[in-house]
Formats: structure tokens, C-alpha cells, sequence
């Protein structure tokens, strides 16, 4: 199932735009990994592309190198999902202790 927010996507023009960054920009993070585009044969970008190109940019600007940059991201990402999983465990268990 397809996240709603992969489902509205820009082009990386616009993207650059509305955060303040050159193309350049993005296309170096893509380069680097820091994030691929929703399309192979056009550059657009998903609420979560942009959501990891903001996130990328405040790594970086903290003086992290692109690569490293990458590693934070992904950490980063990874902790958003077990936080999620950890709410719903606990959404679960609050639940079953409803029912008892």
C-alpha cells in the first residue's frame, strides 16, 4: 500500500524552491545517496523525499560530510519507524488491557 504521502510529488525545480536549495543541491544529495527520486526517467520528489531532504540539510549543516550525512539520515529514519511500531504495540497492549 502506497503511503499518502508518496502519492503528491513535485518536480525537483519546484522542490529546490520550496526548500531554499539549488538543484544542484539535490541532485549532489542524490548523487550521494542522500535520496533518489520517485521516477527514473524524472526528477520528482514525494512529502517524504522532501521530508529527508530537510533532514539532510540540517545534518549537513550541523558539519557532517555527505556521507556521514547518510548514515544519520538512515538512523534517523529507522528511529521514526520503531517509534512507530512502539505505538502501536502500545495502542495493542492498551487495548487488550481494555478488554480485560
Amino acid at each position: 500500500m502506497m503511503d499518502p504521502d508518496d502519492r503528491s510529488v513535485l518536480p525537483v525545480e519546484e522542490v529546490a524552491e520550496l526548500l531554499s536549495v539549488s538543484v544542484e543541491t539535490i541532485r549532489t544529495y542524490e548523487q550521494h545517496g542522500l535520496v533518489r527520486s520517485c521516477s527514473t526517467d524524472r526528477e520528482l520528489y514525494s512529502h517524504r523525499h522532501i521530508q529527508r531532504i530537510r533532514r539532510a540539510e540540517t545534518v549537513v549543516a550541523l558539519g557532517v560530510n555527505l556521507p556521514g550525512a547518510e548514515v544519520v539520515c538512515n538512523l534517523l529514519e529507522r528511529l521514526d519507524e520503531l517509534n512507530h511500531e512502539l505505538d502501536v504495540r502500545k495502542e495493542e497492549l492498551r487495548r487488550l488491557l481494555e478488554e480485560e
